[in-house]
């Protein structure tokens, strides 16, 4: 498929806000994690769909049917209409009062609202979409699909650290194109939300859209902005300018990078070094700053040239992985542990890592049901952490798959009701939330975060259309990130085929009794451009069973 330049154009762009309008000012502090996702760029999804002209429920897909759901979404999400700012700084104050904590008002006249953009482009899906045999077909490069002429470019509050004042923190935007499709898209700043919260936000849209569209009373929209539940999973007093030494030392013990964003030394792009520097306050000469870690910035070519691809494994296939990974110990592995591990290895050997070096596999990890007063699955926020994996280069070349998901269960299970309480009470008396980095990027690491169970390919806003394809989105000079999601509609079981649902599941099987890999698993990568081209040479990374479920497809 050749590389395609779409022609779009904004039809209207306005500021949503709550109707009605919230009559008096609410102020709430976020919580550290919240605070400490300030510099991660904001997070975006975009569903595209076919043409439901045909449909019994085509109008369903319409800007206007759409425009009118998302507002009463939108009436459900009141905070995510106000001013996203900084906390008031007070030297040597409480942790709360640290250098860095943000502080979200809603309610206000001044309240920036919801950025919301209608366009149109002249390309139809087909000029840039795969169908799904060609996606199932094993790799393709997304760097093809003209994602960020579907994604709002609006300037976010605290995206660069600082400003704010007037700008808002999330932003929508429906584009129709010539062949009556549709790409419904969505960003939102990672420090009022993580993929959970985002995805929740659309599924709530989706069905408010989807009821309207039966003629049906919209559902009741019930969301969670507590960030004070974080607070309270914290170990110690937030209140004592002093860190409790005990609740230090276990939390020094996890596995957490610890890099200092703080420490500028010279070999920092230019790009990242404004950024950073807005995050460093004035401080008192008797202000000590906790251990930490120079960034290694010589080992991420950040300008260097980067590939973004999207893999296909076959529910065979992450079958067999699952099966290597289980075979050799008597310990809960899961088919993710077991699929990150075999990719973790996979990238190692392509980027010809010395067999002395110290590899790194840094995990997202939520930690809404880690901790002892879990988080419902509807809390908005950003409550995750970064952990990591680590191994010599000689062992993760030389040991199987099993032994390396075994590791990566042990790391994700010491963070538990008795450990995450540490951690917190830790980064909640840092001097600046946004000091420290608990990951990096670049030839020795290799972070993963995934999305699945999240209902991201399932995204009906209207009855038996589904998506025809969903981007995540990832920015594409982020050398050593996998993202992993479901992909439902690539295979031709009954569920969908090119976003129109064709059969109904088999009898007496749900959807949600199914596994997640049974359709199949979409592995997004951002790699450099030559360690890419060697993992596609790999014979290891896919097998002749791949091979031969691929052969039946043609």
């Amino acid at each position: 498929m050749s590389e395609v330049k779409a022609h779009t154009h904004i039809l209207s762009q306005v500021r949503l806000h709550p109707d009605p309008r919230p009559s008096k000012l609410t102020e709430t502090p976020l919580s550290i994690l919240d605070a400490a996702a300030v510099p991660f760029p904001p997070a975006n999804c975009i569903w595209f769909y076919e043409s439901a002209a045909n449909t019994e429920d085509g109008a369903a897909l319409s800007i206007i049917s759409l425009s009118q759901s998302l507002q009463i979404a939108v009436n459900a999400y009141p905070q995510w209409a106000g001013q996203l700012q900084l906390q008031q700084y007070v030297s040597g104050g409480s942790p709360k009062q640290r250098f860095g904590r943000l502080l979200l008002k809603h309610g206000s006249i001044s309240d920036p609202g919801i950025e919301f953009i209608i366009a149109g482009s002249s390309l139809r899906l087909d000029d840039f979409l795969p169908s799904a045999k060609d996606r199932s077909s094993g790799k393709w490069d997304a760097t093809k699909i003209p994602s960020d002429e579907f994604v709002s470019k609006t300037k976010f509050a605290m995206e660069d650290g600082s400003t704010y004042r007037g700008l808002p923190v999330i932003a929508l935007q429906l584009t129709t194109f010539a062949c009556g499709g549709l790409a419904i898209a969505i960003r939102l700043s990672h420090s009022l939300a993580d993929a959970q919260s985002m995805v929740g936000f659309v599924r709530d849209w989706a069905a408010v859209n989807f009821a309207l569209a039966r003629k049906q009373p919209p559902p009741f929209i019930e969301n969670i902005f507590d960030p004070s539940l974080l607070d309270r999973a914290t170990a110690g007093d937030l209140n004592d300018v002093q860190p409790d030494p005990v609740l230090v030392e276990a939390s020094r013990r996890l596995p957490v990078h610890r890099y200092d964003r703080w420490n500028l030394s010279k070999t920092c792009p230019p790009a990242f070094r404004s950024s950073m520097e807005v995050t460093k306050p004035m401080l008192q000469k008797d202000v000590s700053l906790s251990p930490a870690l120079p960034i290694p910035w010589p080992e991420w070519q950040f300008l260097g040239p980067s590939l973004y691809y999207h893999l296909y494994f076959s529910a065979l296939e992450i079958r067999r992985i699952w099966e290597e990974a289980t075979k050799e110990f008597n310990v809960e592995v899961s088919h993710l542990d077991a699929l990150i591990a075999h990719l973790w290895k996979s990238l190692s050997r392509a980027r010809n890592l010395e067999l002395t070096e110290t590899v790194y596999l840094n995990i997202v990890l939520g930690i809404r049901t880690r901790i002892g007063q879990r988080l419902p699955p509807n809390y908005l926020g950003s409550p995750t952490i970064h952990i990591h994996t680590a191994m010599q280069g000689q062992d993760l070349a030389s040991v199987s798959t099993a032994k390396i998901a075994k590791k990566i269960r042990k790391t994700i299970e010491m963070f538990n009701p008795e450990t995450l309480p540490a951690l917190l009470h830790d980064m909640n008396h840092e001097v600046g939330a946004q000091r420290l980095w608990q990951f990096f990027l670049g030839r020795r690491h290799t972070t993963c975060t995934s999305w699945l169970r999240q209902g991201v390919s399932t995204m009906e806003f209207s009855q038996g259309i589904m998506p025809r394809y969903v981007e995540s989105g990832m920015p594409h000079t982020m050398d050593g990130i996998v993202k992993i999601m479901e992909t439902p509609q690539l295979k031709a079981d009954g569920y969908a085929v090119n976003g129109v649902r064709k059969a109904s599941a088999k009898k007496g099987e749900t959807r949600a009794k199914r596994h997640w890999s049974d359709d199949g698993v979409l592995v997004s990568m951002v790699m450099n451009k030559q360690v890419m081209e060697r993992l596609f040479k790999d014979p290891l990374l896919r097998g002749g069973e791949m091979q031969s479920h691929l052969s039946s497809l043609s």
